[in-house]
């Protein structure tokens, strides 16, 4: 389709668009924004520069696209605005435009919602620029995500107990104790597991990817799972059975073992620790229910959408919006347009 789309920063996009062409348009932040630079170097390329790129393109402004300056003069079709502010704060693994790590469960709260209501107040001045130029009651708005996130590790640095080392290393012992022909190896991105390994698990912190690398029936995984379930730091196991059912490529994983909450299975050295850390990749709800929003032009006003959806139905939903069939995909058209009497 010939639609018209400009991306600010939302980086999936930024190799399907240009950095000339005002119909297909990637928009990076830009660092020379006097009111960017009054923020220091730290936070040019936060939330805040994304947005102040984003009010000029809605209000027919130049904006600055590497070392071009680009007027849009026709509102894009399709403008989608990406800050992962919340994300990086989430995950507290490091300073992260201007914000540094913090040491409690607390404080690490605390940073994700003052950054909230900093984009909130963000996107109140997006769509008071919308109002201005008069294109605000033409517009459809859908704010969401992709993921949640779960926290794990120690909530403070007083706290002790079991939430602070990884359960990899009990986990590894659990599978040698079902089968003691099992040597379970955490392997890296762009790695080979060593000669001896016989499960090879792959993840981040949380979610564990089990591959046996000998066969092994349904059946075994299953005795395996049972027998995992049992152990407190386990909270949910999915055998391949069942990830095949939910749709995961057949060769993805032999299993899935997600940690209980505040558990990780992170290859962290023996003796090493997590301290109020964040991560989604994890089976608990907190990873996996977000918030969203859709608003505007064409939408019921004043009603909470009750209904299961997927992160995948809003992007159905998006391009129902744009005119747009799209017969193949997996989704569904959410139930938020209003209707003629």
């Amino acid at each position: 389709a010939d639609l018209s789309i400009a991306s600010v920063s939302f980086y999936l996009a930024e190799s399907r668009l240009t950095s000339n062409d005002p119909r297909k348009l990637y928009i990076p932040p830009d660092t020379t924004n006097p009111k960017v630079v009054a923020r220091g170097t730290a936070k040019s390329t936060d939330y805040f520069s994304r947005f102040e790129q984003a009010i000029k393109l809605v209000k027919g402004e130049p904006i600055k696209v590497g070392s071009q300056t680009i007027v849009v003069e026709e509102l894009p079709k399709l403008i989608i605005i990406y800050a992962d502010d919340l994300d990086a704060h989430g995950h507290n693994e490091s300073t992260n435009y201007g914000v540094p790590v913090v040491h409690s469960e607390a404080e690490r709260l605390d940073k994700m919602v003052t950054s909230l209501i900093e984009i909130d107040e963000k996107l109140g001045e997006f769509i008071a620029a919308a109002k201005e130029v008069g294109v605000y009651d033409k517009m459809t708005f859908i704010l969401t995500t992709d993921h949640g996130m779960t926290s794990f590790g120690a909530l403070s640095n007083e706290e002790g107990g079991n939430y602070i080392p990884s359960k990899f290393g009990e986990l590894k012992y659990a599978l040698k104790q079902f089968d003691n022909s099992f040597e379970l190896e955490k392997v890296d991105a762009d790695k080979s597991p060593s000669s001896r390994t016989t499960v090879v698990g792959v993840g981040m912190n949380l979610n564990l990817q089990l591959t046996f690398l000998e066969d092994i029936s349904d059946e075994r995984l299953e005795e395996l799972k049972a027998l995992l379930l049992k152990e407190d730091y386990v909270g949910v196991v999915k055998t391949r059975k069942e990830l095949e059912e939910e749709g995961y490529w057949t060769y993805a994983a032999d299993m899935i073992v997600s940690p209980a909450s505040r558990y990780n299975f992170s290859s962290l050295a023996v003796g090493g620790s997590y301290l109020a850390r964040g991560q989604h990749d994890s089976y608990l709800d907190s990873s996996n229910h977000i918030y969203g929003m859709i608003w505007g032009n064409q939408i019921k006003k004043g009603v909470i959408y009750e209904q299961r959806a997927y992160c995948y139905d809003v992007g159905i939903t998006i391009a129902a919006i744009l005119g747009l069939d799209l017969p193949l995909a997996n989704g569904i058209v959410l139930d938020v347009f209003e209707r003629e009497e």
